[in-house]
């Protein structure tokens, strides 16, 4: 029996990958359900430097450098076309 394999041009993930452990094996999977030319859209929390038990209590594993979430885009088989972090004032808040 064929199985049709629906596809997307994007997938907007925000404020996930950060409550699974093994965020590599999601992006594999998301980017297999991308179309050739389809776009990610992800937003998490950043900065492991300021990873703290209210991360923990919220279920996070991690927060991300952008240099790590790169690399593990890149190893999914993605290019990242824009990278750029948010909500500055919000990092000195946190600390």
């Amino acid at each position: 029996m064929n199985q049709i394999v629906k596809k997307f041009d994007v997938i907007y993930c925000s404020n996930v990958l950060e409550h699974i452990e093994n965020d590599e094996l999601v992006l594999n999977e998301l980017n297999s359900k991308l179309k050739n030319a389809g776009s990610l859209i992800i937003y998490v929390p950043a900065f492991q430097d300021i990873y703290s038990d209210l991360d923990k209590k919220f279920g996070h594993f991690r927060r991300y450098q952008k240099s790590d979430l790169l690399r593990k885009l890149k190893n999914s088989g993605f290019e990242a076309t824009k990278s750029h972090y948010s909500d500055s004032i919000g990092f000195f808040a946190w600390l």
